[in-house]
């Protein structure tokens, strides 16, 4: 057979004493000596070359030269060759997942993602539990992607288990950990292509090849270690679970035989600490005064008192502004308009969020609320009174008669009636679910009959058609070699000699006659605290989503005066802990005036604080006030007042600190 390292024959180089070793799980190796090559003379591979042995131009294996001793004696001198698998990759390659980074720009909360050492496993980017087989392909190609020359083979499914919190660890560990869930898994590289070629089989599916002692087989060493099986599995799940803040700890077993009690001698019995669920709800109320907008007809009456009630100044038959005694007379309303259809005003109070058929986007756009417990909606209306009166003088004479003098009533208008309405917000924090089945998985996998020991195999030439991806049955021995599957955990060959030594029987951590080693598959699990966090891109903190329209200014106004009213979109709150400050940010919009002046901005930003947190912050201390076009803006000790050229769109975001308690 034709030998070949880089394409040089084995012959040129003068190697020798070549040999190959592959493992389950482990960094396969090939070795070679250079014979009579000086101490002082360069080397013929240098550290971490990649490198490729071919038998007759197909791949036999792969890697990238590890270490390369010098030895010499006063009877010989030399150089040794041992070159490493992929696996030694993925052991000093870290593993990391994508995680969503937040933070705020422009007013907006913006998510982007970010890799991290901090991995859950079990979890896709999505949020959603995922087998043990699709873990393992992500850390696959994951490694693809930071340039480990590997590919994807067949890999198993495998089971659900619960999710699981590692920090630093390598692609390797990552695997071996979540193969103690999988006991009788193999997995290995194929390199009979030139790419290497991951595997992760389970003992089921692994390729049976069949040896027949007197043909090929130079020595049989087995033994049966099946009769070391464990009576029982027990998988005992506890979460401590938050109701409307009472905590209960509630335990659920997945348990196989059936009636199986975890005191079996050699049971296996794990005790899984899941994270619980949580859930809190508030009631929140809401008083509407609203009442009906009259029309304006041949009974005007109505109306007329309703604009009386506006205008207050107009019922007196004084006028305010003249030095003369003028007085009105024959006041007479013409016509009137508007500029809504909502049928009825708002008198007191505002509509929350829960309580509106429409809600604004990120743009400022209304779209329909896909959340809203009722179905209302309200909106600015100037309603337009076009009237004629006469100005009499103190002897009774007409001194001057106005015809269509147009006065202008801001109102907010709506269709939600009187009421007192109620609305339970509430939020559930899910935790993680038990795994059902998993005990009997476990239960199959371990109880299945195993052959410990070594099968040799003379070969002219090694051919390397036996590899980890095979089951070994040997005919013309025991009658229950036949059929004993056993599973091969290393294959040791010398190319020099033509021999080949398969080890076959349990992983090693299967090895140990008490089984120490599944026992702790469930040490040292990190339970997973905050999974959401990693698709959000936020972690736990409080956010109330305010309701608009707090009416301001009500009743006549001119161009150029005070009108319209503040509406509050939202706010958010968080925590800082290198300052131990609250941080709330109030996301503000101005409709219906072009000067607007807020209530009292410490009593506003107090009350959106106490929604927050209801009875927990006793001061507010505003930081910044912020604008995003090019207007006024006029900050005092309690008030803020904006000069909007564009009122309907504006917008402001305000800053507050409070101490952290």
């Amino acid at each position: 057979m034709d030998w070949k390292i880089n394409g040089t024959t084995f012959a040129d180089r003068d190697l020798s004493n070549v040999s190959r070793e592959l493992s389950n799980m482990a960094t396969d190796r090939l070795k070679f000596e250079a014979p009579g090559l000086s101490i002082t003379a360069s080397t013929l591979f240098s550290y971490d070359q990649a490198l490729t042995v071919t038998r007759d131009g197909k791949p036999f294996f792969s890697g990238r030269c590890g270490r390369v001793p010098v030895h010499g004696d006063p009877k010989q001198e030399g150089h040794s060759y041992e070159i490493l698998g992929p696996w030694d990759q993925l052991e000093r390659l870290v593993y990391m997942q994508r995680w969503k980074s937040g933070h705020w720009e422009d007013d907006k909360f913006v998510t982007e993602w970010e890799y991290k050492s901090r991995c859950v496993l079990g979890q896709d980017e999505e949020g959603k539990a995922i087998p043990v087989g699709t873990i393992i392909s992500n850390v696959i190609d994951y490694a693809i992607t930071c340039g480990i020359s590997i590919s994807k083979g067949d890999i198993a499914a495998g089971p659900y288990v619960p999710w699981d919190e590692v920090t630093d660890m390598s692609c390797g560990d990552v695997i071996r950990r979540l193969a103690r869930w999988i006991p009788d898994a193999v997995g290995h590289f194929d390199y009979s292509k030139e790419v290497p070629i991951f595997n992760f089989i389970e003992r089921k599916s692994l390729a049976p090849v069949t040896l027949s002692i007197g043909v090929a087989i130079e020595s049989v060493n087995l033994t049966a270690v099946g009769s070391r099986s464990v009576p029982a599995v027990v998988l005992i799940y506890e979460q401590s679970n938050d109701i409307e803040g009472a905590t209960m700890l509630s335990t659920i077993r997945d348990v196989y035989p059936v009636n199986a009690t975890g005191r079996e001698i050699g049971a296996i019995v794990q005790t899984i600490n899941l994270p619980g669920w949580s859930s809190s709800s508030t009631v929140q109320t809401q008083a509407i005064h609203s009442a009906v907008i009259p029309t304006f007809g041949k009974n005007n009456a109505p109306y007329r008192e309703w604009f009386l009630r506006h205008h207050p100044e107009w019922s007196n038959p004084q006028d305010p502004k003249s030095f003369n005694n003028l007085k009105f007379r024959n006041v007479t309303i013409t016509s009137v308009t508007r500029t809504s259809s909502l049928k009825l005003e708002l008198i007191e109070g505002t509509l929350q969020d829960w309580m509106r058929k429409y809600i604004l986007d990120d743009d400022g756009n209304r779209k329909v609320n896909p959340h809203n417990r009722y179905s209302y909606d309200d909106e600015a209306d100037n309603v337009l009174t076009t009237i004629s009166y006469q100005l009499i003088n103190a002897d009774g004479y007409v001194i001057r008669e106005v015809k269509g003098e147009v006065i202008t009533t801001k109102i907010l208008a709506t269709d939600c009636p009187t009421k007192i309405y109620r609305h339970v917000s509430g939020s559930v924090s899910p935790g993680d679910e038990a795994i059902k089945g998993l005990a009997q998985y476990i239960y199959d996998t371990l109880n299945a009959k195993h052959f410990k020991g070594s099968v040799s195999i003379a070969e002219e030439e090694v051919t390397g058609t036996i590899g980890l991806g095979n089951k070994i049955l040997i005919s013309g021995g025991k009658p229950e070699w036949s059929s004993m599957s056993a599973v091969i955990q290393s294959i040791q060959s010398n190319l020099d000699s033509g021999t080949t030594v398969i080890q076959v029987g349990p992983p090693n951590h299967l090895s140990a006659n008490d089984m120490i080693e599944l026992r702790r598959a469930n040490r040292g699990r990190k339970n997973c605290l905050d999974a959401a966090a990693r698709i959000t891109g936020q972690s736990t903190s409080n956010t109330v989503e305010l309701g608009s329209a707090l009416p301001k200014g009500w009743g006549a106004s001119s161009p150029g005066e005070w009108g319209g009213f503040i509406n509050l979109v939202s706010a958010v709150s968080s925590v800082d802990s290198s300052l131990q400050i609250q941080k709330t940010n109030v996301h503000v919009n101005m409709i219906g005036a072009s000067l607007v002046e807020t209530i009292d901005l410490t009593a506003l930003v107090q009350n959106i604080i106490t929604s927050i947190i209801e009875n927990t912050w006793t001061s507010v201390d505003v930081i910044t006030a912020e604008r995003f076009y090019n207007d006024k803006l006029e900050v005092k000790t309690r008030t803020l007042k904006v000069f909007s050229s564009d009122p309907e769109s504006d917008w402001i975001t305000i800053t507050t600190a409070l101490p952290c308690s």
